[in-house]
């Protein structure tokens, strides 16, 4: 049973994580599948001759290497990077809901004294999901 706000919002994190992830397999796999019939259909396309399909090949790696080098603007990372570090705990399977727990139950030291990870700045409350530097998804 949840106690507290945060328990609650650490579950719903794992499980805004688990759905994300298993929508963005989703979508990758059908892009990746397009992309595929297309890069297939204008390298074997027999309507057009064969220096027409080594241009148009020619081409498609220069659209393929412009989407390889692309990255966000400062804007798109600032925007997406809860939601990007939400989907790389649910794929790396951490648990914020389990962390929390632990964090709670588990006495640290703090300047000689013993502390609760209540009292820890930053630890739990409110800070959930935001770990820094963020890779990009593959």
């Amino acid at each position: 049973m949840v106690e507290d706000e945060d328990e609650k919002r650490a579950l719903e994190e794992d499980i805004a994580g688990k759905i994300l992830l298993a929508c963005w397999r989703g979508v990758r796999a059908e892009i990746e599948r397009i992309l595929a019939s297309v890069a297939n259909h204008i390298a074997t396309d027999a309507t057009v001759g064969r220096v027409g399909r080594k241009q148009r090949s020619k081409l498609l790696r220069e659209v393929g290497d412009v989407f390889k080098h692309a990255t966000n603007d400062d804007h798109g990372e600032s925007r997406g990077c809860h939601l990007r570090r939400v989907v790389i705990d649910a794929e790396e399977k951490i648990s914020k809901y389990e962390l929390l727990l632990a964090s709670r139950n588990a006495p640290r030291t703090m300047q000689g004294r013993q502390t609760s990870a209540d009292e820890l700045p930053g630890v739990v409350t409110g800070e959930i999901g935001t770990q820094g530097y963020l890779p990009p998804l593959n």
